[in-house]
């Protein structure tokens, strides 16, 4: 089936499309949604959404890129676009710039888990004989910038991150002579070590998707490819090391792109999630969703079947990015990672209709120009006649195929799923959520009807 649309994009000039969802560290009813529209905030875990322009946060007009987003060790909120890079409080009201010059492309950033007061940013800087891929370093939440290390040994910089039990201890990914590297440095980027990761070059390009919280040996890179298999391409592969980066295997590839990525606490399970970003061409459910692994021996499960643009796992739960004018809704959440099983729900916390404005600032703050932006793009969004309050409990049925295990070898059985659920008489899905946001006494949800009997033993950062 093709898939059309004829809402206009906005913000940026793009298809509307969340890309990264930040749940508060110590209050999970707030929480942050960077979009290719600017940032949506909540208080009070989707009640109500309020809305960030971009102008407020990149300091200009004419951004076209991805905003990448973190929460800092004092709980401020950290935003890069590539050009520079911006802190704010909580409340996402007031953006002050600490980083970006004339000449210099911040790539990527990783706050450091074991002391997250501590910022790693991989910067590509220009000079007389060309470019070269620097880092930068910040103690202070983002306040203040010093270079550190040497520079990278790679050609093109794609990414940065930090050991989660070790900030001496960095890791990059680019590419070298048109082949996929992975770099490693004990301390502090002074020295790196590096190895080639087989099959990824600029066809195939390597983005670090995350590092075991408890043992920094086990790495998994996800790639970005364009390489095409006669008519059908390759799709986006997910890879693993066991060994530091010194060898990967690919363990899961399906005919899409990848791009959502999440790691259990305990580094025994992989959550990755699937979408087509065009709505111009067909999708199946086999290609597309969310994909759950142990990692002691990887074979992926269809715990999800629809558009996936982002994945976060944290305490409370399962949060997924989606795509509203396929599936429904913008951003769903589920307390369960195996969502339920095969009858599971997710419990949807935003559309778009229902961003209640901008959001409201003092005089003097820089989101406080977003206020004269709200009757624009309240008309792309879809949002001008909404009033706040509950979004819909209206529950929305998912009835794929229903699929074998084993992930990209699975074959379509011939049929919806045998699994019917029950419809509670009142409405709504019949599924118990813990949420503070369960409204009219149920839990509107959505219903992922995939019939899967029982589960076997992350552009980048938004697919983290």
């Amino acid at each position: 089936m093709l898939l059309s649309s004829t809402m206009p994009a906005l913000g940026n000039g793009r298809f509307p499309q969340a890309q990264r969802l930040l749940e508060h560290p110590s209050d999970p009813n707030r929480l942050v949604l960077a979009a290719t529209y600017g940032l949506l905030v909540t208080a009070d875990r989707g009640h109500t959404w309020s809305y960030v322009c971009e102008p407020s946060f990149t300091h200009t007009t004419s951004y076209s890129g991805d905003p990448l987003i973190d929460f800092t060790g004092n709980e401020s909120l950290l935003v890069n676009v590539q050009g520079s890079l911006s802190v704010a409080a909580a409340d996402a009201c007031d953006w002050a710039q600490t980083m970006g010059t004339e000449g210099e492309f911040i790539v990527d950033h990783s706050v450091s888990k074991s002391d997250p007061a501590t910022i790693i940013a991989g910067v590509v800087q220009a000079n007389q004989d060309g470019v070269s891929n620097v880092l930068r370093i910040s103690r202070d939440n983002g306040q203040t910038w010093s270079a550190i290390g040497n520079p990278l040994p790679l050609e093109v910089l794609y990414t940065v991150d930090v050991d989660p039990r070790d900030p001496e201890h960095l890791f990059a990914t680019g590419l070298r002579d048109d082949e996929g590297q992975l770099l490693s440095s004990e301390d502090q980027g002074q020295t790196w070590g590096a190895y080639r990761i087989a099959n990824t070059d600029a066809t195939e390009i390597p983005y670090l998707a995350g590092i075991d919280p408890l043992d920094s040996q086990h790495l998994y890179v996800r790639t970005d490819s364009s390489r095409s298999v006669g008519e059908t391409i390759s799709g986006d592969a997910l890879l693993y090391s066991s060994d530091g980066g010194r060898s990967f295997r690919e363990v899961f590839r399906i005919p899409n792109k990848l791009l959502g990525f999440a790691l259990a606490s305990d580094g025994s399970s992989v959550l990755v999630g699937f979408g087509n970003p065009s709505l111009t061409s067909a999708t199946t459910p086999d290609t597309v969703g969310v994909f759950k692994s142990s990692t002691e021996v990887f074979s992926f499960q269809q715990i999800y079947a629809g558009n996936v643009n982002c994945l976060t796992w944290t305490k409370t739960g399962v949060y997924v990015c989606a795509d509203e004018t396929r599936d429904g809704f913008e951003l769903g959440f589920s307390p369960d990672a195996d969502f339920g099983r095969d009858r599971g729900c997710l419990l949807p916390l935003l559309h778009r209709t229902e961003v209640r404005g901008a959001l409201t600032c003092g005089p003097g703050k820089s989101a406080a120009i977003c206020s004269a932006d709200w009757p624009t793009d309240c008309a792309l969004l879809g949002a001008c006649s909404a009033g706040g309050g509950a979004p819909s409990t209206e529950c929305l049925p998912f009835t794929p195929a229903r699929f074998s295990s084993g992930g990209a070898g699975a074959t379509n059985s011939g049929g919806a799923s045998a699994t019917t659920p029950r419809m509670p008489a009142e409405g709504g899905c019949d599924c118990q959520i813990a949420t503070p946001a369960t409204r009219n006494g149920r839990a509107p949800c959505l219903l992922l009807a995939l019939g899967i009997a029982g589960l076997s033993a992350r552009r980048r950062r938004q697919a983290a």
